[in-house]
């Protein structure tokens, strides 16, 4: 009985020396755990500190001069030097950033400011008016040569998904005013616009570098666009290779598959001679002659007087559209009589770009005075070996065509 009372005793002695052990370790585990927890806030203190303490640290950013943009743009530029540098009036950039808004706004970081959205802006729109050099940006507007091509590429990005709300083609009242203004202006009946084509200078990629090779001896791609009366883009077809032909690039195109389907424009015609003469467009030579296309008739030095008095009006009513918006596009937007400095699967976005701006410019009234001087330099290419696409002369579209020459052959007209 003793000896089984020492047992429990030595028993019970062991069981507390086991849990006073344990304690002894967890109390030693707690001591470490704190030490830590109160190292990291120390050190998290001190981050704190020399953060709020050195906002700009040299090893993030080059010290750079603002004041061009910050002082001499905002504070003092009037709307005329507004127009000298940007190509567009203050009220028109504005009414930009507030479109690309909520696209591109961001937010400031601990690391380092963001530039502002109005400036991101108006580097894109400064290198698209002037195809200036990444560098002479970085030193006008006190950014870096990266952040100068980011700002360049995502404004062009953001403003090209602005497309479907300043280019489209011409509705109800609005295609009224089309038909109308041609005939008003150029003496054009049943006019919705005209169809041409304009090559902008690219490099050419590694790869199948011949296919952008065109007639006229330099790498382009393709602009189609359609136009209006006022030589406002209605649609546009961007980043064909510049040595395909131009009847490629329409039978490839939205607007020929919306127009052989018959959903662009509505079934009205008008009674010209005894022929009904429906709506239609003006094309280039290169074009044939389709039920919604008018073009002229080639020259084989055979035709007669009002064949050719016809292909006079045609092509002046064509000028005055097509090729006046060209030579607007590339006179506002000068980075499109040059090489377009970027590679050849993003020239496409930067030619739709300054489409989209040509257009917001149009609607905004700074098309009402354009300076002629913009237009130096500017110069349509016409292709060449394009005199006309032979048609049958005994389909619908050329009695359409037979009826406009004796209507222009009118003593009135």
């Amino acid at each position: 009985m003793e000896t089984f009372l020492q047992l429990l005793r030595m028993l019970g002695l062991f069981q507390m020396l086991r849990i006073a052990g344990r304690s002894r370790l967890q109390r030693a585990i707690h001591r470490r755990r704190r030490r830590r927890r109160i190292a990291v806030r120390k050190a998290a203190c001190f981050a704190a500190a020399v953060i709020t303490a050195t906002p700009r640290r040299a090893i993030w950013v080059r010290p750079r001069s603002q004041h061009w943009w910050d002082t001499v743009v905002l504070r003092t530029f009037t709307d005329d030097q507004w127009r000298a540098h940007f190509r567009m009036r203050r009220a028109t950039f504005d009414v930009l950033c507030g479109k690309l808004r909520p696209r591109l706004d961001t937010r400031r970081t601990h690391l380092r400011d963001c530039v502002p959205l109005e400036k991101r802006v108006a580097v894109a729109v400064r290198y698209l008016a002037t195809g200036a050099s990444c560098s002479a940006l970085s030193d006008l507007f006190g950014i870096g040569k990266a952040t100068v091509h980011g700002c360049v590429w995502e404004v062009c990005l953001a403003v090209r998904a602005l497309q479907a709300h300043f280019i489209r083609l011409p509705r109800g009242e609005t295609l009224r005013e089309i038909v109308a203004g041609f005939e008003a202006g150029a003496g054009f009946p049943q006019c919705c616009g005209a169809v041409g084509v304009s090559h902008v200078p690219v490099s050419p990629p590694g790869d199948d570098a011949s296919d952008y090779y065109n007639c006229n001896g330099s790498y382009s791609i393709i602009l189609q666009a359609a136009v209006d009366h006022l030589s406002r883009f209605t649609n546009i077809n961007v980043g064909w290779a510049g040595g395909v032909h131009d009847a490629t690039v329409l039978r490839h195109s939205t607007l020929f598959q919306l127009a052989e389907s018959g959903d662009l424009f509505p079934p009205d015609t008008r009674t010209i001679g005894s022929t009904q003469v429906p709506l239609m467009l003006l094309g280039a030579p290169a074009y044939p002659l389709l039920s919604w296309l008018l073009t002229a008739y080639p020259d084989d030095g055979r035709l007669t007087a009002g064949q050719r008095r016809f292909n006079r009006r045609l092509g002046a009513a064509r000028a005055a559209a097509a090729a006046r918006a060209f030579g607007r596009l590339k006179g506002r937007w000068r980075c499109l009589l040059k090489r377009v400095d970027v590679d050849v699967s993003k020239a496409a976005t930067v030619v739709g770009c300054c489409c989209v701006l040509h257009n917001l410019c149009a609607q905004s009234g700074d098309d009402d005075d354009f300076p002629d001087a913009w237009l130096q330099d500017v110069e349509e290419l016409v292709p060449a070996g394009d005199a006309g696409v032979p048609a049958d002369e005994r389909g619908p579209p050329a009695a359409v065509r037979r009826a406009l020459v004796d209507y222009f052959s009118g003593p009135d007209r």
